[in-house]
């Protein structure tokens, strides 16, 4: 499991995505205006290095996420 955490449009709803170095969105999560913290599960991907976006209606942010 990952905890994906938001400072910022918070009063926003936003997705989160889990995608693969090809480009290829894995996962898809709604997030509800005001939560601060999101609990991704991870058991269904493979080791390897990810990104997790973040998207909001006003923007967005992306980190890597290594899956050992």
């Amino acid at each position: 499991r990952s905890t994906i955490s938001r400072t910022s449009n918070l009063n926003e709803s936003g997705v989160v995505k889990v995608i693969d170095i090809t480009g290829k969105e894995l996962m898809r999560m709604d997030v509800a205006p005001y939560v601060l913290t999101t609990e991704i599960n991870l058991s269904g991907i493979p080791s390897g290095a990810y990104f997790v976006t973040l998207v909001t209606p006003t923007g967005s942010g992306t980190q890597k996420l290594v899956v050992k």
